[in-house]
């Protein structure tokens, strides 16, 4: 066993009995400061806020040794989903509009049907919404405001 770690016989024996060496002791109260953070804040902190815990805690370590207990111990940060608006709510009970139309596009008389889609980007300018419409009759599209 000692020729396949590579240590001597009295290495091994001496290794075995040990009792935990500073740093490990520190990093266990480490730890223990991570993991109430970490249970505290429901998992919402990331790397640099727990770094700073721990040096609130009364400890001075880097920044390399708090991940590394971190990553060790699976305390990572829970990420929320970014908010992302949802133009189309399919699911209420209001009332539909009619389809008038009942995709007979087919006009005898100019200025009796028109189509639109409301379109909203982000351009340089805020809240700007581009809304082009077309007369069925003479295929001619417009663009406004």
């Amino acid at each position: 066993m000692c020729e396949t770690l590579e240590v001597s016989r009295s290495g091994f024996y001496d290794g075995d009995g040990r009792e935990p060496s500073p740093r490990q002791k520190e990093d266990e109260e480490i730890l223990k400061v991570l993991k109430e953070t970490h249970t505290e804040t429901q998992g919402m902190i990331g790397l640099d806020k727990l770094w700073k815990e721990v040096r609130e805690a009364g400890f001075e370590c880097g920044r390399n040794r708090v991940y590394r207990l971190q990553k060790a111990n699976n305390l990572y940060s829970v990420r929320k989903k970014p908010f992302r608006v949802g133009l189309t709510d399919s699911n209420h009970t209001l009332p539909k509009a009619p389809n008038l139309l009942n995709q007979n596009f087919q006009v005898d008389a100019p200025n009796t049907v028109w189509v639109t889609d409301i379109t909203q980007f982000k351009p340089a300018t805020p809240n700007c919404i581009w809304q082009p419409s077309k007369t069925c009759f003479t295929k001619r599209s417009s663009a406004g405001p």
